[in-house]
């Protein structure tokens, strides 16, 4: 369902009429996971480093968080302020495999 606000479109989710979010602190929990998944730091995974691994612990926290409910904007801003755009790629990867499953 999208809703507009001030001319903007505003991504949120309904199940049985209740929108779905994830707080704050359970996406800083999830950010850590996928940190340690990795084997990289928090201050690693929101800067610009490309690297392969740091790239792959974003994806899988960017799935993760969708899953749960967060949206895009707050997906981004946990990632290191990164535009939605990068966020939908992202979770867009079809090869992508928690770690925890």
């Amino acid at each position: 369902m999208a809703k507009y606000e001030k001319g903007r479109s505003v991504v949120s989710r309904q199940i049985k009429g209740v929108t779905v979010g994830l707080s704050k602190k359970n996406l800083q929990e999830l950010l850590v996971r996928a940190c340690k998944a990795y084997g990289v730091s928090q201050e690693d995974i929101k800067g610009p480093s490309e690297g392969e691994t740091l790239i792959r612990a974003r994806e899988i926290f960017a799935h993760s968080a969708w899953k749960h409910g967060a949206s895009l904007h707050k997906i981004g801003v946990a990632l290191g302020d990164r535009d939605r755009s990068v966020i939908v790629s992202y979770l867009h990867k079809d090869d992508i495999l928690d770690p925890r499953d």
